[in-house]
C-alpha cells in the first residue's frame, strides 16, 4: 500500500527493532509521575492521548496480526510492539489536522458505500481494479491493512481502515498463501484518502510526539511504553481506574 499511502511503520526497522525497545532516554520525571488526571475514562481504555482513548482491545486486533509475523515474541512484546508501532503513531497522526481527517473519513466511507451498493461510476481497468492496484507482502501494505487483507473474502470490499495518515477502502483481488503468513502474497484493488500529506508526514508524527500528554490509565500498562515515549509525551497517572460501565 505504500505506493499511495503514506507509510505508517518503517516496518523493516521499526516493527521489529529501537522503537519497540524500551529506549535510551530518561525515565518519567517525579513532577510528570506525580500529576494526575481527574477524568473517568470508558470502559476498556487502557492509555490515552489527551482526550483520545486507547482501548485493550485496538492493542489486541494489531498484536494478533503482529504475531503471525514474529511468532516467538512474548504477549507483552507484542501489545509493545501493536502500541508503539501501530495503535499509538495513528492516534497522534489523527491529531495533527483534526478536520482534515473529518473530510477524508467522510470521503472514504462515502466510497465505500458506492463500491458496496454498486453504484460507484468508475470502470475497472486491464487489471480489473476500480481503483490502484497494488501488490506485494505485509512489508508493502502496512499492518492494519495486511492483517485486514488476511481476513478479508476475495472480492468483497473492506470496512475503513485507517494507516500512515490516510484512510483507505480496497478489496483483495488475489491471494497467494505461503509457509508462513509473513509472506502471503497479495493483489489489492485500493483507494486511499490521505488527510496528511505523503511528504512530511515523518516529521508531524515525530513533533506530535511532543506536542501531546499521554495518560497510562491502567497502570498495567505502563511498562509496555517506551521510557522515552513517556518522557516525551510528558506520562502522567490517571487518578482511579477506567469506568466499568463504558460510559
Amino acid at each position: 500500500m505504500r505506493v499511495s499511502l503514506p507509510a505508517s511503520l518503517v516496518l523493516a526497522a521499526a516493527l521489529l527493532g529501537s522503537c519497540a525497545d524500551s529506549g535510551d532516554g530518561a525515565a518519567p520525571g517525579a513532577a510528570d509521575l506525580a500529576r494526575r488526571d481527574t477524568r473517568t475514562w470508558p470502559a476498556g481504555c487502557v492509555l490515552a492521548v489527551d482526550d483520545v482513548p486507547i482501548f485493550a482491545d485496538e492493542v489486541d486486533r494489531a498484536s494478533a496480526w503482529i504475531a503471525m509475523i514474529e511468532p516467538r515474541s512474548t504477549p507483552p512484546h507484542l501489545r509493545r510492539l501493536a502500541l508503539t508501532n501501530v495503535v499509538l503513531p495513528e492516534v497522534l497522526r489523527s491529531l495533527v489536522d483534526p478536520e482534515a481527517r473529518e473530510e477524508a473519513l467522510g470521503n472514504a466511507s462515502s466510497r465505500l458505500a458506492s463500491l458496496r451498493a454498486g453504484t460507484f461510476a468508475g470502470a475497472p481497468g486491464p487489471d480489473g481494479a476500480l481503483g490502484t492496484l497494488v501488490e506485494g507482502t505485509w512489508q508493502d501494505f502496512g499492518i492494519p491493512a495486511w492483517g485486514l487483507a488476511l481476513e478479508l473474502p476475495k472480492g468483497e470490499w473492506s470496512e475503513v481502515v485507517e494507516d500512515g495518515g490516510s484512510f483507505a477502502v480496497f478489496r483483495v483481488l488475489a491471494r497467494e498463501a505461503a509457509p508462513v503468513s509473513a509472506a502471503t502474497w497479495f493483489q489489492i484493488d485500493l483507494f486511499s484518502f490521505p488527510y496528511l500529506p505523503p511528504e512530511g508526514g515523518a516529521r508531524l508524527l515525530e513533533e506530535a510526539y511532543d506536542q501531546h500528554t499521554l495518560t497510562i490509565v491502567d497502570p498495567a500498562w505502563r511498562e509496555l511504553v517506551p521510557e522515552l515515549i513517556q518522557h516525551r509525551m510528558h506520562a502522567r497517572e490517571a487518578a482511579g481506574p477506567a469506568s466499568t460501565t463504558g460510559t
